[in-house]
């Protein structure tokens, strides 16, 4: 099969494998999700200024590995195991193969090129998702300094049942952290569950973000999305968001969101943690 017919394969089969419950059980245990940002960035504004979300492709991402993370075949198939699982995926093309390219073929698949050829094309398909990564807790340190501009920036809390509906059709994952690679099974009733892995599996290193993961297909017109007046739940201030920053950004988020609630990180001197205090406007 050519590639493009395959990565056209495969993601009309991920758009076809969302799995509301599992979207249900993340929605109804994490119902806010968090992106720390920065006020400075004009880019970082647009989302309370403009009210619109940016649905980046792997290439945008800090961690180079990020959807693009190397997996193997399960190449422990026989010959004749290998052979059943090719003639269910593509009866037609099955078919049509002598026994001679056929072993050419088994060869390929027990050598790794197989996997390797099928990154290539795991490459061109994930150009076709946008992904908006979000974080379980405000509360994170490391979060707040890495995204938040050292703790002068804002925390946006996103109502995540807000954002599916817009989206209407999406996937939202858990991210899973790992550091072995991924086996993909060789065959047609499993293989698109692990696919799907490749999308929310990064390396351990990455575990401190808590990420939960929205991702849906798109196209240049639509890598933006218009949020509404109830996307926004909560917004929270840095423990050095500076008292300019907070009037203004108060007074955007009050012109263009409703029912939003407001906080302030503190210290938590005795665990040692954050805590997101509420703040009266």
């Amino acid at each position: 099969m050519k590639n493009v017919d395959l990565s056209k394969k495969i993601s009309d089969e991920i758009n076809n494998a969302i799995q509301l419950d599992e979207d249900e059980r993340i929605i109804t245990e994490y119902p806010i999700g968090y992106k720390y940002r920065d006020w400075s960035n004009n880019y970082h504004k647009e989302i309370i200024t403009r009210k619109e979300l940016y649905f980046p492709t792997y290439s945008d991402f800090n961690d180079k590995f990020d959807m693009q993370r190397p997996f193997r075949f399960d190449n422990n198939l026989s010959f004749e195991e290998w052979k059943k699982v090719l003639e269910k995926e593509d009866e037609k093309e099955f078919y049509s193969l002598t026994e001679e390219k056929l072993e050419i073929m088994f060869d390929k698949y027990k050598s790794g090129i197989d996997w390797r050829e099928y990154y290539e094309t795991h490459l061109g398909i994930m150009k076709n998702f946008g992904v908006y990564s979000l974080s379980k807790n405000n509360n994170n340190d490391v979060m707040w300094a890495h995204y938040s501009n050292n703790s002068k920036g804002f925390c946006i809390g996103f109502d995540i049942r807000n954002i599916q509906n817009i989206l209407f059709r999406c996937i939202i994952r858990e991210v899973k952290y790992l550091d072995k690679e991924i086996i993909m099974p060789h065959n047609s009733k499993n293989k698109i569950d692990t696919y799907l892995d490749l999308f929310i599996t990064k390396n351990n290193k990455w575990s401190y973000e808590e990420e939960i993961r929205i991702f849906k297909t798109w196209t240049e017109e639509d890598r933006k999305i218009k949020l509404d007046e109830n996307s926004i739940k909560e917004i929270i201030f840095g423990i050095d968001t500076s008292k300019e920053d907070m009037k203004e950004i108060i007074e955007e988020v009050n012109k263009n969101f409703s029912n939003v609630s407001f906080y302030q990180i503190e210290k938590d001197i005795e665990f040692s943690k954050l805590t997101a205090t509420p703040i009266k406007i």
